[in-house]
């Protein structure tokens, strides 16, 4: 009963191993299984220099935190055979590649009504509708899938065989925007947007990609002229 009662002091006294929590906002947007590791990568993708720094944080934390505890078993005064079972639970309970590193919450905003004065009024509440949890190795193996495409887009998306319909609307305004209405090639400026289309640089008979480096405006002439062509 003293065993028990001590080992579960010891246990209590050990902090949990530091984490890199995430919150995604879902609200609007179907949602799968396989679309949640989309969602994770879209963020990545979005927030890629913070979130590497956050990494680095957390991983400081957790192996300071881990040294720490080591220490102050080692110094403790247990018996010997106690100490080697004790530090040999620390090393699993901090061990990076067997532990949760890195929680996703993802959550959808709701809107709720109540009544003051006879009068109804509306606000918003965060709901919690899934957990997505990864080892440290799993989320430094995504990161860096996704730094060698430029963090362009999702992992997903880029090995697809239909890179024509990854062709948004809004990837579309910003190809726009970003080349100022104008064509790469002959400089015509079409503000109106008449005439005005998106090329893909690389074509996708050719192994290109709808990603904003690969897209460029050109104008109705100069694109029939590109053609498949580089």
């Amino acid at each position: 009963l003293l065993l028990g009662l001590f080992l579960f002091l010891f246990y209590r006294s050990i902090p949990t191993p530091p984490k890199l929590n995430s919150h995604i906002d879902i609200s609007g947007r179907r949602s799968s299984t396989n679309g949640y590791t989309e969602f994770v990568e879209e963020y990545i993708n979005k927030n890629h220099e913070d979130f590497r720094e956050n990494i680095l944080y957390v991983r400081n934390n957790f192996l300071e935190e881990k040294a720490y505890q080591i220490k102050r078993i080692e110094n403790s005064h247990i018996l010997k055979f106690r100490k080697k079972f004790y530090l040999e639970k620390i090393r699993t309970m901090y061990d990076l590649n067997n532990v949760v590193f890195a929680v996703f919450s993802f959550y959808r905003q709701q809107t709720r009504y109540r009544q003051v004065n006879y009068v109804k009024h509306s606000y918003k509440v965060n709901n919690k509708v899934f957990i997505l949890e990864y080892d440290y190795g799993s989320i430094v193996k995504t990161y860096k899938k996704l730094k060698a495409i430029d963090f362009e887009t999702t992992t997903n998306k880029y090995s697809s065989n239909c890179q024509r319909k990854l062709m948004t609307k809004e990837l579309r305004e910003y190809i726009m925007r970003r080349d100022n209405y104008t064509c790469r090639r002959c400089g015509k400026y079409m503000p109106d947007r008449v005439g005005l289309q998106i090329d893909h640089i690389i074509p996708v008979s050719k192994g290109g990609k709808t990603v904003a480096s690969n897209l460029q405006v050109l104008c109705s002439k100069c694109n029939a002229k590109k053609s498949n062509h580089y």
